[in-house]
């Protein structure tokens, strides 16, 4: 499969970029800066710079440029990672305005999936999945923000929308990358509890929808609300807009 990484460059990006190459498929990393990874012109993941703030660089990246022939989905990662690496105002601004040209240039595209960065601080305090989100800051606000922009361009284009609300720790482990490329992909995803097994197969025609998907690390993954049900666009609450569930070892 063909996919367009954006902020492959970042902490969270060359762990998915890697991810996505160890299982065969063709990624492209957009970026401000290259990665080591992507550093050469015979780099395995090769990198396009570009401003995702602005939309026509954001149209020509998520179309490949001269790099990637007819991407087939998005993993948007690129952005000013917390509050406190600009003022909020810059923190808002710059997270808004990507992710709208990212979403906007995937609509336009036709691509057949988005995956995206949340946070888990659209949910503020109470810290739990009970309550409306309360956001306490410019980043977290552009996040619950975004959620409802992807609903939106889900509903327009028809196109399945998953955003993956991940917690602030230190390091993106092997298996938080490895669930962001099922959900990019498409791929198969086992589930063994009470002794049964489900599976999301590569090239499944999900149902169009915008997700979020709860991820902490050392959290379980709640009865009922597994990753595959997250997941599966034709599992028996795929009519709700926003999914949320817990998911291990992301982080």
């Amino acid at each position: 499969m063909r996919i367009v990484v954006t902020g492959g460059s970042g902490k969270a990006g060359r762990a998915v970029v890697r991810d996505l190459l160890e299982h065969g498929h063709e990624v492209l990393n957009v970026d401000l800066v290259a990665s080591a990874e992507s550093s050469s012109p015979d780099s395995p993941a090769p990198f396009l710079r570009a401003d995702l703030t602005d939309f026509g660089q954001a149209l020509e990246a998520l179309g490949g440029g001269e790099l990637m022939a007819q991407p087939e989905a998005v993993v948007h990662l690129a952005a000013i990672p917390s509050p406190v690496h600009a003022t909020p105002d810059t923190v808002f601004r710059t997270n808004m305005t990507s992710t709208h040209a990212v979403f906007a240039a995937a609509a336009r595209l036709g691509l057949g999936r988005v995956v995206w960065a949340s946070s888990e601080t659209t949910l503020g305090l109470p810290f739990d999945e009970e309550h409306e989100p309360r956001p306490e800051s410019s980043y977290a606000l552009s996040k619950v923000l975004a959620e409802e922009m992807a609903r939106q361009f889900s509903r327009w284009s028809g196109i399945p929308f998953v955003g993956l609300r991940s917690a602030g720790d230190k390091s993106w482990s092997t298996y938080g990358a490895e669930r962001a490329q099922t959900v990019a992909t498409g791929g198969k995803c086992d589930r063994r509890r009470n002794g049964s097994n489900r599976r999301i197969r590569k090239g499944s025609q999900p149902r169009a929808t915008s997700r979020a998907l709860m991820v902490r690390r050392g959290s379980t993954v709640r009865a009922g609300r597994d990753l595959c049900n997250v997941l599966d666009w034709r599992a028996s609450g795929a009519r709700r807009s926003i999914c949320t569930g817990f998911l291990p070892g992301l982080g």
